[in-house]
């Protein structure tokens, strides 16, 4: 017996017309647009710590109770931080983070 799976952009074809999937489409990308700002401040400001700390990577990652893969992660702006981590890595370095929403 063949399974024959449907590709997921003739699924949404089926249920929604080409406008709504452009609209959700845009959503994503402002979306994605904004977790990427996200990532790229926290990055800043542990490249901004390690360097007025003389911390090197792996001092960094020991320091902040930090997986080797998750501070890469975080210096390359790609780590999906929970708030949890964000406010850790704030409290080590004596700060408080605040999360201001622009237009």
């Amino acid at each position: 017996m063949t399974i024959r799976l449907k590709n997921v952009d003739d699924v949404f074809k089926e249920f929604l017309s080409e406008e709504e999937i452009a609209a959700a489409d845009k959503e994503a990308e402002q979306e994605l647009e904004t977790l990427r700002l996200l990532q790229e401040d926290i990055s800043k400001f542990v490249s901004k710590v390690m360097a007025e700390n003389n911390l090197g990577f792996r001092s960094f990652a020991k320091e902040h109770d930090l997986s080797l893969s998750m501070a890469s992660k975080i210096l390359k702006g790609s780590g999906n931080l929970t708030l949890e981590t964000i406010a850790h890595i704030a409290y080590c370095n004596g700060k408080k983070a605040h999360i201001v929403f622009t237009d």
